[in-house]
């Protein structure tokens, strides 16, 4: 049975970035090759989700809390498929006391699956700037479905995904992965350039931000070291962002970030329409929602499940390139608060918190700013994509934890040169 898990941890690590290669059921959304192994894994590991009842016990109160909102206000059918497919990805999460050779498997099949995407988006980016359309045609028959971006003066490539912007969440996330998996070394720091410079010539700004903020971060918490000076470090983080905002135009001014005035543009207008205004403005529907109704709604948005009629009847003037318009929101949390309110926000945010915490011990600011910018990037909730790549994100965690621990460090970071530390880096690694 363990050997079945190290495959199955595995094989949906390595799949995780082609949902373009499954059934698909929904927009952007697919009954790919790693949710079924990712389905077959929580399967053979069903008993390890009773090991961590904090785990189990934080996702039973959210599950109520959004099955709350909806009760006596929308029918059943409205909210309950939703309910089970979110629960269907995040439930892998919810395991506990996974076998160090399990998790191991599941960081050496990311690493797989990352080196063939990266030779992937290489190629259709080649592909892209010489005009070989036949390489473009190659990869749009072997995944099908996908969408371009179109920057001057090239195409976006998208590899195995639907579009470029997820392409870019799941390489910000790879970087975190391996700065976390890994000790520091020549090897590990090139492989995290190459990764930086593939999100660059993706030309997502989300994933750009991403990774900026947890680099950041982690400069932050090298800087203020002890505890005492952990909310010095939070602020003096949040004061840079806002800084940067305000001078962007007048820090950088190269094409890439061009688009930054657009999202300047969109967020001094409160604009929902396109990518941009649709993002940095995703939580202007919540606060349209909640003045424009009572404090029931306030507390329990619209109902799990059921935002999306009152985006269309409310923002559907604003045509097809408005995400609210179309229904949709751009952001998790946005989407949470509008769709279960202030009751259904806190059981989320406490589900998140109790998931992290105990693994990200040492360096809670640069995981929490991640986790929080991931979600303010990304609007699919029930999409396995970053549910996912949470999945391989704390395992990763609880790995570098463990050889902290072994090692008799339990703070910032261990030695890299720990003994412990190295073999549980070879026994990822090989």
């Amino acid at each position: 049975m363990k050997k079945l898990s190290e495959i199955l941890a595995f094989l949906t690590a390595a799949f995780i970035p082609f949902p373009t290669l499954g059934y698909p059921v929904a927009a952007d959304l697919t009954i790919s090759p790693a949710l079924v192994c990712g389905s077959l894994f929580l399967l053979v590991n069903i008993s390890k989700a009773f090991a961590r009842r904090d785990y189990l016990v934080a996702a039973i109160a959210m599950a109520a809390c959004f099955i709350v909102s909806n009760i006596g206000r929308n029918p059943v059918g409205s909210y309950l498929p939703s309910l089970v497919a979110l629960f269907a990805v995040i439930s892998p999460l919810m395991l506990g006391n996974i076998e160090r050779s399990v998790s191991r498997a599941m960081i050496r099949g990311f690493l797989v699956g990352l080196v063939v995407t990266l030779a992937i988006s290489f190629i259709e980016l080649v592909g892209a700037l010489l005009r070989i359309d036949d390489i473009l045609i190659l990869l749009d028959t072997i995944f099908p479905d996908g969408r371009r971006g179109n920057p001057a003066p090239y195409l976006r490539p998208k590899a195995g995904f639907f579009e470029p912007s997820h392409l870019a969440v799941y390489l910000a996330f790879a970087f975190v992965i391996v700065d976390i998996a890994f000790q520091k070394s020549k090897l590990s720091n090139a492989f995290k350039a190459l990764i930086g410079v593939s999100i660059l010539y993706v030309g997502s700004l989300s994933g750009f931000l991403i990774v900026t903020f947890y680099i950041a971060a982690q400069w932050s918490a090298v800087i203020f070291k002890k505890k005492r000076n952990a909310f010095i470090s939070f602020m003096t983080l949040i004061m840079a962002f806002v800084v940067v905002l305000i001078y962007w135009d007048d820090i950088i001014s190269s094409t890439y970030f061009e688009r930054i005035g657009i999202v300047s543009e969109a967020f001094s207008r409160g604009d929902l329409v396109g990518s941009e205004g649709s993002r940095i403005n995703a939580f202007r529907p919540v606060l349209d929602y909640w003045s424009e109704n009572g404090w029931t709604d306030f507390f329990l948005g619209t109902g799990y499940g059921n935002y999306s009629d009152w985006l269309i009847y409310r923002y559907g003037g604003l045509g097809v390139f408005s995400s609210a318009g179309r229904g949709d929101i751009d952001n998790i949390f946005a989407a949470v608060m509008l769709s279960t309110g202030v009751l259904g926000i806190i059981s989320y945010l406490t589900f998140l918190f109790v998931r992290f915490y105990s693994i990200s011990k040492g360096r809670l600011i640069a995981i929490g700013i991640f986790v929080v910018a991931v979600h303010f990037s990304y609007g699919h909730m029930i999409s396995y994509l970053v549910w996912y790549l949470f999945l391989v994100l704390v395992n990763a965690l609880s790995l570098r934890r463990g050889a902290e621990l072994a090692s008799g460090n339990g703070g910032l970071a261990a030695s890299p040169t720990a003994e412990p530390w190295r073999r549980a880096s070879a026994g990822i690694g090989g």
